[in-house]
């Protein structure tokens, strides 16, 4: 085992894991119930249990067999599950026989992942059975063909149907397959961080004592700030020609990011300067003679080399630059900045869900001569960096901006924008890190007004995300979201755009809200909303023109402007029967459309969003009747309303008003009735009536009868339910 002495600090990771490069693959049906999937050549496929991401169907019997092309053995790496515990199960094995005695996995249900396997031949079933009840989101898998450059299985023999090998000459012949340490080396395969500023040992298994024979050794080094680092030989030692070192950039040893290459014997190869923030190193030797090895320091360049009283100079020591080009060399002294450029260099936090500005100097203004800027831009709490860029002129192929990832600016992996110049808006991006960084420079020639960059922190965002789970904010940007009412921040407006509406309905209009391509199919993978709002603050009506949606699909609508199921009035609503229409308690109300990603869909719905009346008249048919109910009756009335009914004989007959149900808060809720069109005291039959009791029965003088109900803002009741007859006689 190769030691490894550390200085300042320590950040050491052993995790080591089989990967596979994949040049195809195969999606599944997102409705399908079992199959036969082929995996493409180092390929791999997706199994999904039925309507995923969506809730799979209940009474459900599925059963997939997946196999290889090339004979390989498959990798089944579980992405996600949750079905119902201990009646949902998923199953899986080994071979064609789906039977408890060729299963990995048997059985397996809940809200945990099983452990992923690998497959002793050439194919793997699944099996999946749901009960006749509650129903969940499912599992996705993603199976690979581990013949792709794997050594599972086959150390010291070629795979020949990758190309590569696993024998241990593949050092020399740099054929390895790309698990070859992993899989088939010894006990001194190693993933090692170099802490900021600091400096790690590697040395030969037993140094100083001698390394043993067929050592079989990998290191694999980067650095906590990803920054370059310096390899120094202090001593080597090994058999000539026989046990040999290697090293290269990177995390993909091969000859061609090698620096040194197969050297061995007594003295040392030359020290270098990394060109990544990464790099590795292999040792094998033969079965024979063996020497004392090597010891290595590998150091942190972070904060080395520096440009204190030295701008305008190089640095050989630690290879870094303080004369003015090294932006565009890349290799300036890290605190070049800091000595050598303006006063334009600042460290900059964003808060959760806020954004900063950053601007060339003097902007809008024109910027100056000779400048010099940093900026490095981190998180003031959780959240990506969204960088937009708002504006940009700068003179064209001379003053140059620069901009990307983490708060080490580099072009080796960080960069996002480099050396921009011109008129042209530089590509906005978000941060795969908790920082961005930014440079300028101008010449001293012609200047512009410079740029003008907007950083955000995102916080619980979608951008980029949809269809995944924000572990960090605990929110997802699945379509399932709205019914879990768990949704990211923006999901709406990132995931859902294409049918995202903000609606408004004045005095005497309404709004008609259809499905997409409504009364054609609607689309899959759907995730609509729709606000609509009553700037007057009076109620709205949701009257149901039509509605036919897969059972798979889901309608909402609730009250206010935030959808969720607190909200909602009716919730995961299909099939194709609409809900009952619907009054609202307030000013606004929402509207959520879903669909899944079968292409099997149906023509959708249409409905009207109107402007609540509470004056109504009406019309008595001769030798008919009609019922008058209260606002949302059987529901509560809504508080402060002001209602009142104007009810007419067609033929100009007496009515009959029969009270079938009476029920109004008894101190502050009243209703009234009385002949004629004009309500008032003088004309009322029935005068400021509440309470739980029946008011009585009358019939009216004439053809017309009026009625009232007015309430407060404080307790509502059930309202009430009125018959209306024509009594057949002339009045």
């Amino acid at each position: 085992m190769a030691s490894l002495w550390i200085f300042i600090a320590v950040a050491l990771s052993t995790q080591s894991s089989c990967l596979f490069r994949v040049y195809g693959q195969v999606t599944q049906d997102p409705g399908a119930c079992g199959g036969t999937l082929i995996i493409p050549d180092g390929g791999h496929v997706d199994v999904m249990s039925p309507n995923y991401p969506d809730d799979y169907p209940m009474n459900a019997d599925c059963e997939w067999h997946i196999s290889t092309n090339m004979n390989t053995k498959i990798f089944v790496e579980h992405w996600d599950f949750q079905t119902e515990t201990g009646y949902d199960f998923y199953s899986a094995g080994n071979g064609k026989d789906s039977s408890e005695s060729s299963s990995v996995i048997w059985m397996h249900s809940g809200p945990n992942l099983p452990p992923d396997f690998t497959s002793t031949g050439i194919s793997v079933w699944i099996n999946f059975t749901s009960d006749h009840i509650i129903a969940d989101r499912g599992f996705r898998n993603r199976l690979y063909d581990t013949g792709l450059t794997s050594c599972d299985g086959l150390c010291g023999f070629d795979n020949p149907a990758q190309g590569c090998s696993c024998d241990k000459s593949c050092t020399i012949n740099d054929n390895c397959c790309s698990d070859y340490f992993d899989v088939c080396a010894g006990d001194c395969v190693e993933h090692i961080t170099v802490p900021e500023a600091g400096e790690v040992i590697i040395t030969s298994p037993n140094y100083p004592d001698n390394y043993p024979n067929d050592a079989q050794c990998q290191w694999i080094i980067t650095t906590q700030r990803h920054s370059l680092m310096q390899v120094r030989f202090t001593e080597f030692y090994t058999q000539p020609g026989k046990d040999l070192y290697f090293a290269g950039n990177g995390d993909e040893p091969s000859q061609d990011n090698s620096v040194v290459w197969a050297h061995s014997g007594y003295s040392a190869p030359e020290d270098f300067l990394s060109t990544d923030y990464t790099i590795w190193m292999r040792f094998v030797s033969d079965y024979d003679v063996t020497e004392k090895g090597f010891h290595i320091v590998v150091e942190d360049m972070y904060r080395k080399g520096t440009c204190a009283n030295a701008c305008d100079t190089f640095d050989a020591e630690h290879q870094c630059s303080c004369f003015r080009n090294c932006i565009y060399d890349n290799n300036c002294c890290v605190d070049y900045f800091e000595h050598c450029g303006g006063n334009c260099s600042e460290t900059i936090y964003v808060d959760t869900s806020t954004s900063v500005d950053v601007t060339s100097p003097n902007y809008p203004a024109n910027y100056p001569n000779d400048v010099r800027c940093e900026w490095i831009i981190r998180q003031n709490g959780p959240g990506k960096l969204f960088v937009d860029y708002v504006d940009f002129a700068t003179e064209a192929g001379y003053d140059h901006y620069f901009a990307g990832h983490g708060d080490q600016p580099s072009v080796n992996s960080t960069v996002e924008v480099w050396a921009h110049s011109g008129q042209n808006l530089p590509q906005s991006f978000i941060s795969d890190d908790d920082s961005v960084w930014m440079r300028f420079v101008s010449d001293s020639s012609t200047t512009d007004r410079g740029f003008h960059a907007v950083v955000e922190n995102l916080g619980s965002t979608c951008r980029e995300e949809c269809n995944t789970y924000n572990q960090e904010f605990q929110c997802s940007c699945y379509t399932d979201c709205f019914y879990l009412d768990e949704c990211c921040d923006d999901y709406v407006a990132a995931c859902a755009a294409s049918c995202t509406y903000d609606l408004t309905v004045n005095v005497g209009e309404s709004v008609l809200i259809e499905s997409n391509l409504y009364p054609d199919l609607y689309p899959p993978n759907q995730a609509c909303r729709w606000i609509v709002r009553n700037l007057d603050s009076t109620l709205l009506k949701i009257d149901f023109n039509d509605f036919n949606t897969l059972d798979s699909s889901d309608f909402s609508f609730g009250d206010g402007e935030v959808p969720s199921e607190e909200t909602s009035v009716v919730w995961r609503y299909s099939g194709n029967s609409a809900p009952d229409d619907y009054m609202s308690l307030g000013s606004a109300v929402w509207v959520t459309f879903t669909s899944d990603n079968t292409l099997l869909t149906r023509r959708g719905f249409s409905l009207t969003v109107s402007e609540f009346s509470c004056f109504q008249a009406h019309i008595v048919p001769t030798g008919g009747k009609i019922t008058i109910t209260s606002p949302r009756y059987p529901e509560d009335y809504p508080n402060d309303i002001a209602c009142r009914w104007e009810i007419d004989s067609e033929s100009g007959n007496t009515m009959l008003v029969e009270y079938q149900d009476f029920v109004l808060q008894d101190c502050c809720d009243y209703y009234s009735a009385g002949n004629g069109k004009v309500p008032s005291q003088e004309t009322s039959v029935i005068w400021e009536h509440n309470g739980i009791n029946l008011p009585p029965d009358f019939t009216s003088s004439g053809p017309s009868v009026w009625m009232t109900l007015t309430t407060d803002s404080a307790v509502s009741a059930r309202g009430f339910r009125i018959t209306v007859t024509d009594t057949g006689s002339a009045s």
